[in-house]
């Protein structure tokens, strides 16, 4: 897939090449940049850009999904928010 992605758009593929999926909960798959991302980060958010990979991703597997994306604060805040959500179960 990345490699049609790359063909198509050469800023798509910078953002995807820049991006890791790290999590997919039904049809929703959140993509994480590094910390020195930021600015791939936010053309994945714009709307031409968010369409055209979703585009290329049904193109590929027939399948839509939709994208959220985050930097690794974000994630590590996630995480640890959900580390304490749960730590009651642990005691």
């Amino acid at each position: 897939m990345l490699d049609t992605v790359r063909a198509s758009n050469a800023m798509l593929g910078a953002v995807v090449d820049a991006a890791r999926p790290v999590e997919l909960a039904g049809n929703r798959l959140v993509l994480a940049f590094g910390a020195d991302a930021a600015f791939l980060r936010k053309k994945a958010e714009e709307r031409a850009t968010r369409s055209a990979l979703t585009e290329a991703v049904r193109a590929v597997t027939g399948h839509a999904l939709t994208f959220s994306y985050e930097l690794p604060r974000a994630r590590e805040r996630r995480r640890r928010c959900r580390s304490a959500r749960t730590s009651w179960w642990r005691a």
